[in-house]
């Protein structure tokens, strides 16, 4: 299969180290390097690329990777991140205290 445009590679090819072929779904729609390390964070690469193979259409692939990119920057802001963590360390006290009181009930 042919290389991307006379060998330059897309941003998550190049982050890869992978050869970038015609084909590739990500060549038009990362751009940014945060971003796409955003969203290389909240997803993963297989997850990510398996999104942009299904949308197939150049639109429907824009408003996806668009769609890809508000959702990591919003999953990794300030303030969505501290209520993530809080919730799971409610969650995490809920359970051993839950278990705590079964092994107790045990005894």
């Amino acid at each position: 299969m042919a290389d991307n445009n006379n060998n330059n590679k897309c941003l998550p090819c190049d982050l890869r180290n992978r050869r970038c072929l015609a084909n590739c779904p990500t060549w038009v729609h990362f751009r940014d390097e945060q971003d796409y390390l955003r969203v290389l964070e909240v997803f993963s690469y297989n997850k990510m690329r398996l999104w942009m193979v299904e949308a197939r259409d150049t639109d429907a692939t824009a408003r996806g990777s668009a769609a890809l990119i508000w959702e990591a920057a919003a999953t990794t802001s300030e303030v969505v991140m501290r209520f993530s963590w809080r919730l799971n360390k409610t969650l995490q006290f809920s359970m051993l205290k839950s278990s705590n009181s079964k092994l107790m009930l045990q005894l």
